[in-house]
């Protein structure tokens, strides 16, 4: 009779409740599973404490307010999951709920401006043994001549802290990366390099004394990148979760853009020291005027490229010149500029004349071949603009005498971030393969004497303009040229 009424009760519990139990008891098998699993293996034991906070500690913000409270600048929360958390579902689950996805990372990952020394050493101070922290430190000048950066004046050998992470016995891992400003309130955050050998001293916060911190979990600090300006804004957040302002770039869009597309890479200095020993009379004292004439003209066409929302990049011999001197190439006495003809404006010509330059020629057409060339300070500016085709890009030239049409054809390529002249310029993130179709292997060596014609391993004839199209795809400024094309110009690069 018992056994009856017993069944009686559990039996519509069982109906109303069944796939919840089952549920639960799935997870908790799953939950122990990874635990026993993870018993010998250390990274496997991170997985099981993400899973631990995730089922447990869902909300556990403690470390991160203790952080922003006591942090001697300003953080902000640049942690790649948590701002796409934030982008696509906080407006349907709210913010409280990404907040609980920092407590599942092995690594959270918080951004700051500089601070001073003193600043650091006594915010370590303040930490005490409770916490292990780490920093690392980007070395700049001649300590370090393959990672030479912007904000490295020259023969600085002091340091810079870069990236700083902060440990606790709970196992998760708080990084932050610092932004190093630079020119025109753009900032950088250099590649985090360390590695748990860097970490010997925290053992005793390990857990067990033999874990170790989840460093592949690292997901912001991959490479150098650059950002554009980042204001700030503060998140709504239930205060009982977090007490204090949460701040994230306002801007999300563009930060996370940026973050996926801003990659940095410094010039090599060890090229430039081989290249100067191979070749130890490639500088003289002309060089002076026409590289602060060439940084002069860099700084006007970043203003006014970038205010009309133009991506360009340099290209041609001021590229090999970046790439293998980190200078310019004094004799070619000219600069050359890349632009994909998709952001073509038809107002370019004027944008620049307002700035005082001077249109020296344009030849082709917008469909076909387009080039457009500057005058500026006795100074030539070469833009050409680049045609996408299947897997390969092109860009093409004229013989405006003879009405020859010629194409460039190059593989496709992304483009990152560099310091040129102390300017941040666009490159094609694979310079090398860039370098070598236009100038071929011996891009190396010096060659005073090039014709732009049959010169470059990439040069093919392309056709001609006949006479009906010449009118339109040739036009020649008479104040540099004569009628049959000669040129009048007393820079007789023009």
């Amino acid at each position: 009779m018992r056994e009856r009424r017993t069944r009686a009760v559990l039996r519509p519990i069982w109906r109303t409740y069944r796939w919840l139990i089952i549920l639960v008891s799935l997870l908790t098998v799953c939950m122990w599973f990874v635990l026993l699993r993870g018993s010998g293996d250390s990274q496997d034991s991170s997985a099981a404490n993400g899973v631990l906070r995730k089922l447990y500690a869902p909300y556990d913000s403690r470390e991160i307010r203790w952080l922003m409270t006591n942090w001697p600048g300003v953080l902000f929360i640049v942690d790649p999951s948590f701002l796409d958390c934030v982008a696509k579902t906080a407006e349907k689950f709210g913010v409280d709920f990404c907040l609980g996805i920092l407590s599942q990372n092995d690594v959270v990952s918080l951004g700051s401006y500089p601070i001073s020394d003193s600043e650091l050493k006594n915010f370590t101070n303040y930490a005490g043994s409770a916490r292990c922290i780490v920093t690392e430190n980007l070395v700049c000048g001649r300590e370090r001549r393959d990672f030479a950066l912007p904000h490295c004046r020259n023969g600085e050998i002091d340091s810079k802290v870069s990236h700083l992470y902060v440990g606790n016995q709970g196992g998760q891992l708080i990084h932050i990366a610092i932004f190093q400003p630079l020119s025109d309130g753009l900032s950088m955050t250099s590649q985090a390099r360390s590695t748990n050998k860097q970490f010997a001293s925290c053992r005793r916060h390990w857990q067990n004394g033999q874990g170790m911190w989840n460093f592949s979990a690292l997901a912001f600090g991959k490479s150098n990148r650059v950002y554009d300006r980042i204001a700030l804004t503060s998140l709504a957040i239930n205060s009982n979760i977090m007490d204090i302002p949460v701040l994230i770039p306002t801007n999300l869009e563009e930060f996370r853009h940026s973050y996926f597309t801003s990659n940095f890479i410094p010039c090599n200095r060890s090229s430039v020291e081989a290249f100067l020993k191979a070749y130890p009379n490639m500088t003289s004292t002309d060089d002076g005027l026409f590289r602060a004439r060439t940084k002069k003209i860099l700084f006007r066409i970043r203003k006014i490229l970038d205010e009309a929302g133009v991506v360009w990049w340099i290209s041609s011999g001021t590229l090999l010149g970046w790439f293998r001197q980190c200078d310019i190439i004094p004799y070619s006495q000219d600069i050359d500029i890349g632009i994909f003809i998709k952001d073509f404006k038809t107002n370019l010509a004027d944008l620049f004349e307002d700035h005082g330059f001077e249109t020296a020629y344009r030849l082709g057409m917008k469909n076909d071949s387009l080039q457009i060339s500057f005058a500026f300070d006795e100074t030539k500016v070469d833009i050409y603009f680049f045609y996408e085709e299947f897997n390969q890009v092109w860009n093409g030239a004229t013989a405006y005498v003879a009405g020859q049409k010629f194409k460039y054809t190059f593989p496709r390529f992304t483009l990152c971030w560099t310091s040129f002249l102390g300017i941040l310029v666009r490159i094609p993130c694979q310079p090398l393969t860039y370098i070598r179709a236009n100038y071929g292997d011996t891009w190396f060596r010096p060659v005073e004497k090039w014709d732009w014609r049959i010169s470059p391993p990439n040069a093919q004839l392309n056709g001609f303009w006949t006479e009906n199209q010449k009118t339109e795809a040739i036009y020649l400024n008479p104040k540099f040229y004569g009628g049959n094309g000669d040129v009048r110009s007393v820079n007789a690069t023009i």
